[in-house]
């Protein structure tokens, strides 16, 4: 087969894009609802509810997290995949089909404070790799958090093209009331 031939020799290679306009294939759609709860002011563990949908047709792949800042991983539903197996910061998925979802639940340690009464979410790096290089991912974040002790000052990165920030998706830094 032909480098031409084979999808793999068309990976990229170079700096991060934000896309314009929507890709023409269904990208791998990646949706996270944070819940900060008054003891993550405390200890910094936060309620991580994740799911990955567009996942592709693949024979395997991984979705991996942190193994410092990822406790009580779990598999809550899973469509058109064969297997979805827990090893320890790792969800390993095999038989892929088409439509395919997975949906997990986890603690993350992802609350930290930053200045006096200060608190910087974050969340991430998101990528989507395959081989040597980076496939595009749609990523929608949703934070929730007790509005009676905390208050969104800014949201990092600013906003890009094809990135829309909503009030209700409070993504980074926050101050105690």
């Amino acid at each position: 087969m032909s480098e031409d031939e084979h999808p793999a020799s068309h990976v990229n290679e170079g700096d991060l894009n934000f896309l314009s306009t929507p890709a023409s294939a269904p990208e791998h759609h990646h949706e996270t609802t944070i819940t900060i709860l008054d003891n993550a002011m405390m200890d910094g563990w936060v309620k991580l509810d994740q799911c990955h949908s567009n996942l592709g047709l693949i024979e395997s792949l991984e979705i991996v997290y942190h193994p410092q800042r990822i406790h009580s991983l779990r598999v809550v539903s899973t469509r058109n995949i064969g297997t979805a197996l827990v090893n320890n910061n790792k969800i390993e998925l095999e038989k892929i089909g088409l439509n395919s979802k997975i949906c997990i639940q986890a603690s993350s340690r992802a609350l930290w404070p930053s200045e006096k009464k200060h608190y910087e979410l974050r969340n991430g790096p998101f990528m989507r790799r395959f081989l040597d290089g980076y496939y595009p991912l749609h990523i929608t974040l949703k934070v929730i958090y007790p509005s009676h002790r905390l208050q969104l000052i800014s949201i990092h990165p600013d906003q890009q093209a094809m990135v829309y920030p909503k009030e209700d998706w409070q993504c980074r830094r926050r101050r105690t009331i």
